[in-house]
């Protein structure tokens, strides 16, 4: 998925700035593997991932991006970001994993929005609370798995997210207009039309 640096929590800045705890030379691509083998918090992620891309492997992929992470549906790969520190990394790995496991929630909020079913609020939401539940996944993983990466120090990506209530706080409070926005102008492009020729304007 799209932009996981972009969701912040309000008045925080922690994803600009690297932490001063974490080494900065990124992992490998096996390593990063080789770390959530160790310990995903019980979540067997790599393996539902798997299933979900048709029993086939789901690749890491280590890149130069602005986005951070994201699942590669069309490639059947993660995308993770070179210059992030590889606690990071790893948590990317985890989350995007995860992202790979819900990928028929995906297209089912998707084919909801192709078939005009979806205002734009309601498809952006859609994906959104599935990302949500993503990152508590991944913040109960990175709690019981941190210090076995050797990252018990390190600051994760969502650990500013911790506090929200629930996904109506999340969404509100937590997500930046940006991130929202990826998915919206995606249903600009995509279902807008499908949506219009359903709920006609009168």
């Amino acid at each position: 998925m799209s932009g996981r640096k972009d969701p912040t929590p309000p008045n925080s800045d922690s994803r600009d700035k690297q932490p001063t705890n974490a080494a900065t030379q990124p992992c490998p691509e096996q390593k990063l593997l080789d770390k959530v083998k160790e310990c995903d918090g019980g979540l067997n992620i790599l393996e539902k991932a798997k299933q979900a891309n048709g029993g086939k492997e789901v690749n890491v992929v280590i890149k130069d991006n602005d986005f951070g992470g994201k699942a590669s549906f069309s490639t059947g790969s993660v995308i993770v970001r070179k210059s992030d520190p590889p606690c990071t990394q790893i948590e990317t790995v985890l989350f995007e994993m995860g992202n790979w496991h819900r990928q028929e929630d995906f297209k089912k909020v998707s084919q909801a929005a192709a078939n005009g079913d979806l205002s734009r609020e309601d498809f952006i939401r859609g994906y959104e609370k599935l990302e949500y539940d993503n990152v508590q996944d991944t913040i109960k993983a990175t709690e019981k798995c941190k210090e076995k990466w050797g990252c018990k120090n390190h600051t994760f990506d969502f650990d500013g997210m911790k506090s929200a209530k629930n996904f109506d706080d999340y969404y509100k409070n937590y997500l930046s207009k940006n991130h929202k926005e990826y998915y919206g102008k995606a249903w600009d492009r995509e279902h807008k039309a499908a949506y219009d020729k359903k709920h006609p304007t009168k």
